[in-house]
């Protein structure tokens, strides 16, 4: 089976021939399917959208992108709908936070009686250490929209705030631990079945 994607002209370089692809199928959403970049057309292809609200226009340039997948249960049938993921760059084994983790900043209305202690950097992440926000300059590596990898400036293991809890006249800084497998906060409802942990 084949599955023809268009891949925006900004994403195309990093795109190649053999590429590992997984997609889903509006018709089975909770299947993963598995599939290799067979083809990248050099032809591209010019597609506009405009806006009620204003006379502008906007032309996307994009490029077709040929893959090959297994169908052994011949679920995949023509003109299916496909949501597509194209790994371009993996990495194993890495320390990585959460995005919403170097998006904090903590802003004066959840501050409350504790200090801040910043750093002039473009990226870092906060802990919460005893009554204080302390930043931590970090350098970033791969991001898959979700999660950055971290390549220096803070330990694996280091417990890091994502966010804050308002609850009443009390708030609490929602922390996860820099290694984002697994990931959550520890504020979240357990899964059931889940045993609590000391």
């Amino acid at each position: 089976m084949q599955v023809v994607a268009n891949v925006d002209e900004a994403d195309i370089a990093g795109i190649d021939e053999g590429a590992r692809v997984t997609f889903t199928v509006d018709a089975y959403p909770d299947d993963v399917f598995e599939g290799r970049v067979k083809q990248v057309r050099l032809g591209s292809a010019n597609s506009s959208s405009s806006s009620s609200t204003t006379s502008s226009s906007t032309t996307v340039v994009t490029y077709e992108v040929v893959i090959s997948a297994d169908n052994p249960d011949l679920k995949l049938k023509p003109r299916l709908t496909a949501n597509v993921t194209i790994f371009t760059q993996t990495r194993e084994g890495v320390a990585r936070v959460s995005n919403k983790a170097l998006r904090f900043t903590p802003e004066p209305g959840i501050i409350g009686k504790r200090t801040v202690t910043d750093t002039d950097a473009p990226h870092k992440v906060w802990t919460l250490e005893g009554n204080a926000f302390v930043a931590h300059p970090v350098r970033t590596g791969l991001s898959d929209g979700q999660h950055t990898e971290i390549l220096d400036g803070i330990s694996e293991g280091t417990r890091i705030v994502t966010g804050t809890i308002v609850s009443g006249t009390t708030d609490a800084a929602a922390q996860g631990p820099a290694l984002a497998d697994g990931e959550r906060s520890p504020f979240m409802p357990k899964r059931p079945g889940e045993k609590s942990k000391k």
